[in-house]
């Protein structure tokens, strides 16, 4: 008798208001219970939450698939998705999903959820080539170019992608050093240390030596600390060279022409490259020289923008011209060569060329659509 009245009481006490949730308390403790993953207390909340009829009941179900979603088979998940289509969180499990059919390498619901996936998601682009590339597609791994030159660290499953392309001879020796030497202008240590890992030729007592140079380039010039003889010194080398370029050109300058005969073409040209770009930089009489020590196709983005800005300090519009005519087409269009390249067939007396840039462009109300209005008015 004495046991089932301490029963009742328990019972009276759990149900009275006094120890009741409201519903935006039982929401809070919801978000609790998913960030500390506990599952069983959160589809207890979620059930409250409807039970409420709370206006955000359905982001403990969202919370829930979350956390369910690596063991949910296909019909749950699509149940869900479609319970929920009209919420945002919606193409957040969808993506989440798809990454977990990639871990199990179920290959066949992967591509049939894909186009239903409308956002922009590394991980699931890269889950995306390499699902195409163990299923025969030859084009997928030459995808994969654009995601690896870039000195932003990619998702680790991206490395899959990237271990694919080597294995096929896609992504080659230029191609690893090349990524290395944009990760340490940039200054990515870590990534430049793993990216260089893939050369077998590097083994890990090097690594340290990243990390001499990028302290102190200086001293590893005057020291000559890293020798030439090896692919990682000369790259180490460059990478000094440039970091000195960056505060004493002069310096860098009468550096590198010293050394110059210790390394590849290659890397001439890629040298060369960095140095007239911080040339153009600092509006120096050399730049448009040095820029023509190096090729168009092997510069980069950036340096293609100055040495058209080292055309335009001396009104060199043929300079112009061919420089944003090799842009990335994706830089072509951008307003500011689109407008300097009307400008510079202008100036070279192509009427019909630089309508064709300038009309279009002077319609567009933006500032180098105004500039673009401007042309035809002085005329």
């Amino acid at each position: 008798m004495k046991r089932f009245g301490i029963s009742l009481i328990s019972l009276l006490l759990a149900s009275s208001p006094v120890w009741a949730m409201t519903g935006d308390e039982t929401f809070l403790h919801a978000q609790s219970a998913y960030q500390s993953r506990n599952d069983t207390q959160l589809a207890a909340d979620a059930n409250q939450l409807h039970a409420q009829n709370h206006v955000l009941a359905a982001y403990a179900d969202y919370w829930l698939m979350l956390l369910k979603l690596s063991t949910s088979d296909k019909a749950t998940v699509q149940a869900f998705l479609t319970q929920n289509a009209d919420y945002p969180f919606a193409d957040k499990v969808r993506a989440e999903w798809l990454k977990a059919l990639a871990k199990r390498q179920e290959w066949s619901d992967f591509f049939e959820e894909l186009p239903r996936y409308k956002r922009d998601d590394l991980a699931v682009t890269c889950y995306a080539i390499e699902g195409r590339a163990k299923g025969g597609d030859v084009i997928a791994l030459a995808e994969g170019r654009v995601l690896w030159m870039t000195s932003v660290e990619q998702p680790s499953n991206c490395n899959n992608v990237f271990d694919l392309m080597q294995q096929s001879k896609l992504l080659t020796q230029d191609d690893i050093w090349a990524r290395f030497r944009l990760a340490m202008q940039d200054g990515k240590l870590a990534l430049a240390k793993t990216v260089i890992q893939r050369d077998e030729s590097v083994n890990k007592s090097q690594l340290k030596l990243i990390d001499s140079v990028y302290q102190n380039p200086q001293t590893a010039l005057d020291k000559k600390t890293i020798p030439h003889k090896t692919h990682l010194g000369r790259a180490l080398n460059l990478y000094a060279i440039d970091r000195l370029a960056r505060t004493e050109f002069d310096e860098a300058m009468t550096t590198w022409r010293k050394v110059i005969n210790a390394f590849e073409e290659d890397e001439k040209a890629y040298m060369w490259g960095r140095l007239a770009m911080h040339a153009a930089r600092r509006h120096d009489d050399s730049a448009l020289e040095l820029y023509s020590k190096v090729k168009n196709i092997e510069l980069d983005k950036d340096q293609l923008a100055w040495k058209v800005r080292a055309a335009l300090l001396v009104k060199n519009w043929v300079v112009v011209q061919t420089t944003i005519a090799d842009m990335p087409q994706a830089q072509q269009e951008e307003d500011v060569w689109r407008y300097w390249r009307g400008r510079a067939y202008k100036e070279l007396r192509d009427v019909p060329k630089a309508n064709a840039m300038l009309v279009p462009l002077a319609r567009e109300h933006t500032y180098y659509g105004l500039l673009a209005e401007e042309e035809f008015e002085r005329r």
